[in-house]
Order: C-alpha cells, then structure tokens, then sequence
C-alpha cells in the first residue's frame, strides 16, 4: 500500500512539472515558461510539450519585453535605462540557456542575443547616474553628497575607471561625513 501511494505522488508530481512551462505560458509568466521548457528539453530532447511550450513562449517573451523597452526608452524616468539593462540581461541569459541545450537550440534556431543592445544600456545608463551624482555633489548638502555617493558607487560597481567616479564618490563621502571633536572639559583644581 505504501508503494502504491508513494508510486500515485510520484506521478502526479511528475505530471505537474510537466505543464507548469505550459501553465507559466498560460498565466503570462514566458520568462518562466521559457526556462521550464529548456530545462524539460536538457531531461528530455524529444519531448514534444516542451519543444511546444518553447516555440510559443520565446516569441511572447521577446514581444513583451521589446515592448517594454520601447516603453521604458520613451519614459522621462531617469533610472529608465538599468529597466532596459534588466530587460535584455533576461533575454541574452535565455539565449545563453538555449544555446546550451542542443534540443533547444534545435527548435529555437532564431534565437537572439542582446548583448550589444545590453552593453548600450549599460553605458546609457552609467552616464544617467554619473550625471545625477554630479548634479546632487554640486549643491554640496550633506544628505545630498550622500545620494550622490551612493550614485558614484553604482558606477563604480558596474563600470571601474568611468571618467572620475572613484574620485567624486569619495568627494562625495567626505561632505557626506560629519566629524566629531571630543574634547576633555578642563578641571579647576
């Protein structure tokens, strides 16, 4: 009897892992879809649900996701482009995915890579938080010289040696910090 149960959960837990690319699909989630299909195709090449799900969620993934772009590159926002930046990291890890997976590569032969457009967002996006640091470090208020480190910080983290960010996040840090004196109270004796 303990087998039978364990027998009956173990294919129902197969089952549904099975459709849950074909369920992500269904909810809207194409990111999701797209890697449970690769990964069910690693498992499995000739599984035909996953090549399926495959070929029908890549192509509403990059819809979707070139629109927001679009979106995003149109918006006023200032951090518009690390949006864009998320946007085609999702896209190049999935074609990084596919390429690994020959079955995959297989029924997605026209699969993207962004990286260039990656690169551009990236720079566009380093310059946005450049401008923004130098904008708050010029009005030389504590709590502003804070953002602006914190700004000069990102870039520095995604771009080492970007004109002089190092040098004006720790201009930044310096106005930022408040020094204290500490004096000992003279004694009459």
């Amino acid at each position: 009897m303990k087998h039978y149960l364990l027998l009956l959960s173990l294919c129902c837990l197969i089952l549904a892992s099975c459709s849950s690319g074909k369920k992500a699909y269904n909810k809207g989630d194409y990111e999701k879809s797209v890697n449970n299909a690769v990964n069910r195709l690693r498992k499995a090449p000739s599984n035909k649900k996953a090549i399926q799900t495959l070929k029908l969620a890549y192509p509403s993934l990059l819809g979707d996701y070139q629109d927001q772009v679009a979106q995003f590159k149109n918006s006023s926002d200032p951090f518009k482009w690390e949006q864009v930046m998320g946007r085609y990291g999702a896209l190049n890890q999935i074609y990084d995915e596919v390429q690994r997976s020959p079955a995959a590569k297989q029924a997605l032969p026209d699969v993207q890579n962004f990286s260039n457009d990656y690169e551009l967002a990236l720079r566009n996006a380093v310059d946005a938080r450049y401008q923004i640091g130098s904008t708050l470090l010029d009005t030389e208020g504590r709590e502003e010289a804070k953002q602006a480190y914190t700004h000069f910080k990102w870039v520095d983290d995604r771009k080492p040696g970007f004109k002089d960010a190092r040098t004006l996040m720790f201009e930044a840090q310096d106005l930022a910090t408040v020094w204290v004196r500490i004096e000992p109270i003279p004694m009459q004796s």
